[in-house]
């Protein structure tokens, strides 16, 4: 199963989120070129169609890694909350880690 990193964000921060996805996928392209980074607000992160509450919990489930970045405008925000306790809470099938990222400058 490849790698996959989850970046939790406020969508007042998706061009932050962007950076930072594309960082992630350049230097993870060296070291598993099948690893994911998954950003809901990037337009290839949920097909068409589908369910976007339910896709968000699946990629969240199948991460190894949850980025939450905090921002003053993030951190006010229950979704990113919701997500960053998802990260947090380990089942008996799998480990997430998390790391949380301060973002002061906006």
């Amino acid at each position: 199963m490849p790698y996959q990193i989850f970046i939790s964000h406020a969508s007042s921060d998706a061009h932050l989120a962007t950076e930072l996805n594309e960082a992630l996928s350049e230097c993870l392209e060296g070291l598993d070129p099948d690893a994911d980074v998954f950003q809901s607000s990037s337009v290839s992160a949920i097909e068409f169609g589908r369910d976007w509450y339910d896709a968000t919990i699946a990629a969240l489930r199948a991460s190894k890694l949850c980025l939450v970045l905090l921002t003053p405008r993030s951190i006010a925000k229950p979704w990113v909350m919701f997500e960053a306790g998802g990260a947090y809470k380990p089942t008996a099938c799998r480990k997430c880690n998390l790391l949380m990222c301060q973002w002061n400058h906006t």
